[in-house]
């Protein structure tokens, strides 16, 4: 087999153009520190590195729902904790209130004080977020949660609760619609209330009551009404239970005060003597705004107290919105626990996403970046080869048969 003089110099080219290739891609791996310079280089090593680098990009998109949930859990549970504050002083207020050497116009005074505290409890269940956004609207967030018309409170949101995927397999909740913090309150003592009528005449007030047995309490409305007794009771009068579904009523106990009361896993009591036709409502709690129990003490604050009738009657309405007022907070305390628990998931969320990302971004660079030393070395390599090409090329370009003749 034979060899032209253009085969052999094109041969040495090709060599040195081979080593030189070798050269420019080891420098370049060293100047940019990136092994895989080309999908060519690796490609399995590129794939591999792309998925990673996705992991990445969603945890750092995880980390920004991260911060937008967390700065609105905080913001709700600093504003429960302002609420909690409110109501505190409410309470205050109404226990004030209650207390018997209060004349009409110190009650007026504590019930302008109470609509105030109740104005700033408004404002701030339509309080908004850094973006603008009403926080306690539920997804209709572009408009004020609470309205009120004529004494009226109205929600104008809805139940809707964001959440927001704060990792791979973990979503939160970034707050709670307003109808679960302010509105939907069980009146009386969560199971059932209790209420004096406005046209009692006599002395008696009916505790806020308990619940003994929940296998027996059917949930079932009924009435105490109070006759003339007929049985000798020393305090001149009976009481009987009446069903108010059914209008079936046991037959009549003689009253005495400060008498337990069972029937159907529920106990009450009274205090004071009643009249004959007085009456007293138990009923199975219902939900109630706080803001409509709050409007409703103050309006039983501003009453004109003349008789002693009045004043039980204005007692009896005071006890059962003060049950009101511990309800709502129970729920509020609820809330905010329940916000606590939600920024401790989201640190704990934080923590995980970071140490994924560092994991996904060692093996990245385990895959894409260079071995510095191992580069080094194979630079000098190929600047040797390259060097030994070029002379051997110089040694072989001018050799011909006619250097012989």
């Amino acid at each position: 087999m034979r060899i032209s003089s253009n085969q052999l110099h094109q041969l040495n080219l090709n060599a040195i153009m081979d080593q030189f290739a070798k050269v420019s891609h080891t420098q370049q791996q060293i100047s940019t520190g990136k092994r895989i310079i080309d999908p060519a280089d690796d490609p399995l090593g590129t794939v591999e590195a792309m998925r990673l680098n996705k992991i990445i990009e969603e945890t750092a998109d995880f980390d920004k729902n991260i911060d937008k949930a967390e700065g609105r859990l905080a913001l709700t549970e600093s504003l429960m904790g302002a609420a909690q504050d409110i109501l505190q002083n409410i309470r205050v207020l109404a226990i004030q209130a209650a207390n018997a050497s209060q004349n009409h116009e110190t009650r007026t005074f504590i019930a302008r004080e109470m609509r105030e505290n109740l104005d700033n409890l408004f404002q701030l269940a339509n309080s908004r977020d850094g973006a603008d956004n009403y926080l306690f609207g539920g997804f209709q967030n572009s408009q004020p949660p609470f309205s009120q018309t004529a004494g009226t409170f109205v929600y104008n949101g809805d139940d809707g609760q964001r959440r927001l995927q704060i990792g791979q397999q973990r979503t939160i909740e970034d707050g709670s619609p307003g109808s679960e913090v302010f509105m939907k309150i069980p009146d009386g003592n969560g199971t059932f209330a209790t209420f004096a009528s406005n046209t009692n005449a006599g002395q008696a007030v009916i505790s806020e009551g308990v619940l003994l047995d929940p296998g027996s309490y059917d949930k079932q409305d009924y009435r105490i009404n109070i006759l003339t007794t007929v049985l000798g009771a020393p305090s001149g009068f009976d009481y009987e239970i009446v069903d108010v579904a059914t209008g079936i009523a046991l037959p009549p106990v003689p009253y005495q005060e400060d008498q337990d009361i069972d029937f159907q896993g529920i106990r009450v009591s009274f205090t004071g003597i009643p009249q004959n036709g007085d009456s007293f409502d138990i009923n199975a709690s219902r939900y109630e705004s706080i803001f409509s129990t709050i409007d409703g003490m103050a309006t039983a604050l501003e009453l004109s107290i003349v008789t002693d009738a009045q004043k039980i009657v204005q007692i009896n309405d005071i006890n059962h919105n003060l049950s009101g007022l511990d309800r709502a907070l129970d729920n509020l305390s609820d809330i905010r626990t329940s916000m606590g628990a939600k920024l401790n998931v989201i640190e704990s969320q934080r923590d995980v996403n970071f140490g994924t990302k560092i994991l996904m971004e060692d093996l990245v660079s385990n895959i894409v970046n260079v071995d510095l030393a191992k580069a080094i070395s194979e630079f000098s390599l190929h600047m040797t080869s390259l060097e030994a090409a070029q002379k051997t090329f110089v040694q072989m370009k001018d050799l011909t048969v006619f250097n012989f003749l």
